[in-house]
């Protein structure tokens, strides 16, 4: 079955089996070689024109009138279907090109349906209440306490193959304009995740990249403000000002703000950093912070005492951190930078993942046919990062 492809008895192979039951061969070889390289069919090796004559494909327009003057049956759905699965099996090593970063940043990943998104979010409403002698125990105030935003219309391209494409079997163009395509929904993906972490706007293709929703109402989410919070959903010490990140002290007024953060009845909760967010153009110097600020465990100081894991004074004893430094960062800022621990502020909504869709050209082929287009298929993402809450994630800059 690994050579089906090449195979001279394909057209037998699929009167034999059926369309129904050769597609799902053909798509499982295919899948298979995502899998494992070594087994099933190998995309590059597909052929577009042996595989429409195969399966009785009209993929032109002097090829359908042939079949329609000799009474041939025409198949509009086998040839379709499985090159929409070439095409996913040319997307997959696209997206894989970009290093998957964001992932790092986010704490939770759900599937969504819903219009608008509608989420409790993270912060105490009121905390454990002691049971009175013979009463009930109170109930939560999770209801007043959500943030809820908008569905936005996905990204998406188109990719179609003329009836040239077919005769010239020019799959190795379909791989390529397939891989571009999954390499760029990867990039997008990546940006939309920093984007909303530096609550950057409409930067990406009109995209909304707001961070905070609390109760459906945009919110900036770093603030300078030090007043008590009293809704339990308004920003508070999350944004340093000016604090350019070059040595240690720098992390360490960051993390200051970070251990002002209290729940909205004003106690404070337990906020340790495990992230060091920076732009691209200063990850050397975070990485060379974060040496300087890791000491070997156990290692004695001069007083003869054990050192803890943060010579600095930062964040908890034996807590490490890592430092992300992404390029996304560097085209809104080479100075803003993000101390904190974003996983538990932060979390995803999937519409769409990165998925295929042939578009149904229809049995009466003759328009798509006068413009010679013989396969439609639709590349379509969207997925929505947004905070739960604010007290996680500390903003210093220039």
């Amino acid at each position: 079955m690994g050579q089906l492809v090449q195979s001279a008895s394909l057209r037998d192979m699929y009167e034999a089996k059926g369309g129904p039951q050769f597609t799902r061969l053909v798509c499982e070889e295919l899948r298979a070689n995502r899998d494992d390289s070594t087994k099933g069919i190998n995309p590059d090796r597909f052929s577009l024109l042996e595989m429409a004559e195969a399966t009785k494909f009209p993929w032109c327009q002097d090829v359908h009138n042939r079949m329609l003057m000799g009474k041939e049956a025409i198949d509009m759905t086998t040839f379709p279907t499985i090159t929409e699965e070439v095409i996913q099996s040319f997307l997959i090593p696209g997206w894989g090109r970009v290093k998957d970063v964001a992932s790092k940043l986010i704490g939770l990943e759900f599937p969504c349906t819903d219009d608008p998104i509608r989420v409790a979010g993270m912060t105490d409403p009121g905390g454990l209440l002691q049971r009175p002698p013979g009463g009930e125990y109170a109930e939560t105030e999770m209801a007043e306490m959500y943030v809820q935003l908008n569905w936005q219309n996905p990204f998406g391209r188109i990719i179609s193959l003329k009836d040239w494409d077919i005769k010239k079997d020019r799959t190795g163009q379909l791989k390529t304009r397939a891989a571009s395509i999954g390499q760029a929904a990867a990039e997008t993906e990546q940006k939309e995740v920093f984007y909303v972490l530096a609550d950057a706007g409409t930067k990406l293709d009109q995209h909304a990249c707001y961070a905070y929703y609390p109760a459906g109402t945009r919110t900036a989410i770093y603030s300078t403000t030090i007043t008590a919070d009293t809704t339990g959903q308004t920003p508070r010490y999350t944004d340093v000002g000016t604090n350019v990140l070059a040595d240690i002290s720098d992390v360490q007024a960051a993390d200051a703000y970070l251990a002002k953060q209290t729940n909205n009845r004003g106690d404070p909760i337990q906020a340790i950093a495990t992230k060091l967010i920076v732009p691209r153009a200063k990850g050397p110097v975070a990485r060379a912070i974060r040496r300087q600020m890791l000491v070997e465990k156990g290692k004695k100081g001069a007083s003869g005492a054990i050192l803890s894991a943060f010579a600095g004074g930062v964040g908890v004893e034996d807590e490490d951190f890592e430092v992300i430094a992404s390029p996304y960062l560097d085209a809104l800022s080479t100075d803003d930078w993000y101390w904190g621990a974003p996983e538990r502020q932060f979390v995803r909504a999937v519409f769409y993942p990165l998925e295929t869709e042939t578009v149904t050209l229809g049995p009466q082929n003759t328009e798509y046919l006068r413009r010679d287009t013989v396969f439609v298929c639709r590349v379509r993402w969207l997925k929505r990062t947004f905070a739960l809450d604010y007290r996680y994630v500390i903003l210093s800059g220039a």
